[in-house]
């Protein structure tokens, strides 16, 4: 399942990346306006299918409702970490809505090894929608992970798990 969010996102990349150089073209010619709107067009159209499957806003909708299916599927795209335009607000959002959950043990479980998936490889600005999202998994096992991890070598990994346990801690979770 994982690689149809690396497929689609790749579809968006490439659909955005279209319409981004007929705007370049539609500026020095006017008379490419109709091509980059078509190209525009079609990204939009696109977007919201290709964004998550079944519908990125009906599945947030689900997500808002905590359709287990849907959850599920959701760290599953958080686990795929696809990359297309505001691939990073959409995650943000997701993690936002996953907190309010009534999350079962297993998508607790599968939750806990989504954040320390992205201690170790997620540099990128929705990190820290990561480490505030830990707050609702915390169990001593995943904190007690997390704690080594702030004494590894790789100090970027070092500094997102650091930045883990300042949420547990700014909770009064740990």
């Amino acid at each position: 399942m994982s690689n149809r969010y690396i497929q689609n996102s790749e579809r968006l990349q490439a659909m955005h990346k279209d319409a981004k150089e007929k705007y370049a073209v539609y500026q020095d010619d006017p008379a490419m306006k109709e091509d980059w709107q078509i190209a525009s067009q079609l990204f939009y159209d696109n977007f919201d299918n290709l964004a998550f499957p079944g519908g990125l806003g009906h599945s947030l909708q689900l997500l808002r409702n905590n359709n287990t299916e849907v959850v599920d599927a959701m760290i599953e795209f958080l686990y795929a970490d696809p990359h297309f335009p505001r691939s990073s607000y959409i995650k943000e959002e997701i993690l936002r809505i996953i907190r309010e959950q009534a999350l079962t043990e297993t998508q607790k479980e599968n939750f806990r090894d989504l954040i320390i998936y992205h201690i170790h490889h997620n540099n990128r600005r929705e990190f820290s929608a990561f480490a505030r999202a830990a707050d609702c998994i915390a169990a001593p096992e995943f904190v007690a992970e997390v704690r080594k991890l702030t004494k590894v070598k790789v100090f970027a990994t070092k500094e997102r798990a650091r930045k883990v346990i300042s949420v547990l801690k700014a909770e009064n979770l740990i």
